[in-house]
């Protein structure tokens, strides 16, 4: 068997696991201290698992920043032999900065490891946004299927008909709803200058709710508020966020930080004073509440 077509694939698996078992000089901007001296002393994959642990404690408790971004993409070289986790660390990578160097790497490696997964529609997406926004690059001539031709608003949208039970059309299929929530996610993410992308985040995160996955619905919510700030949806969602957050999810000192970004963003907004009755009652009890109201 001639290895000639495959040498592009073999080289970027090389490049890869290079990249993971030698720390690039960039990690020496890293400032947290822990994440610093476990990085000097991993000598085994389970030091790598337990990096890549405390990295995921370390990136949820982080702002936005350039230290957020090295600590995902540390994250991400080390996590090449653990599946879910480079697909965490990749996407958010994409996320806070999808026209870095890095992203088609990025790109490439999720549609491999999607592929793996077996989850074919994911992986040809990634592959879609490596070929349409990166042309130039290397990686996106690497060997690949030809179908990724076929995602257009077109194909999502066919997906989208899916969602319901083919049984009881009032209902969702729970299966074939998720499955639409991450196409809808991976799409928007890969895809940001598409003006399709707002409006699938929102619909994923609706979805999400009507499934009662309410923190997944609140993650994508909070996708939309972040990577499309001026979309049209954003006031009810970033209302329907705080609700979620305080109602379903108990966190209550979140949900006022969202609340207070309500009013600060949306100070005349129909559901202003919806928000400022939420804030004023956020620690009344439900029963006495409910006493309130009914006076």
């Amino acid at each position: 068997m001639k290895t000639t077509k495959y040498l592009p694939v073999i080289l970027m698996g090389i490049l890869l696991l290079t990249t993971q078992c030698s720390p690039d000089n960039k990690y020496i901007g890293i400032k947290d201290p822990e994440v610093k001296s476990m990085l000097k002393s991993i000598k085994s994959s389970e030091d790598s698992s337990k990096l890549i642990a405390l990295i995921l404690q370390k990136v949820t408790e982080s702002p936005k920043d350039e230290q957020r971004n090295l600590l995902l993409e540390l994250g991400f070289d080390y996590s090449q032999n653990f599946i879910d986790g480079n697909n965490l660390f990749g996407m958010e990578l994409l996320k806070s900065n999808f026209k870095s160097e890095k992203s088609p790497e990025i790109l490439w490696k999720l549609s491999q490891n999607l592929k793996i997964q077996n989850k074919v529609d994911l992986a040809t997406i990634m592959v879609h946004s490596l070929k349409l926004n990166f042309k130039d690059n290397r990686i996106s001539n690497l060997p690949s299927d030809d179908n990724w031709n076929m995602i257009t608003a077109d194909w999502i949208k066919g997906k989208g008909l899916l969602i319901f039970d083919s049984v009881d059309t009032t209902k969702l299929s729970e299966t074939n709803a998720q499955r639409y929530v991450d196409i809808c996610e991976a799409y928007a993410i890969t895809h940001q200058s598409d003006p399709l992308s707002a409006d699938l985040l929102y619909q994923a995160a609706e979805i999400a709710r009507s499934l009662n996955t309410i923190e997944k619905s609140v993650a994508l919510y909070d996708n939309l508020i972040y990577l499309f700030p001026d979309h049209s949806e954003i006031p009810n969602a970033m209302f329907i966020k705080g609700f979620l957050l305080e109602n379903n999810l108990g966190l209550k000192e979140i949900a006022k930080e969202t609340y207070n970004l309500f009013l600060t963003r949306y100070p005349n907004h129909d559901r202003a004073k919806d928000v400022n009755f939420l804030l004023e009652n956020l620690n009344v009890p439900d029963a006495d509440l409910l006493k309130n109201v009914q006076k």
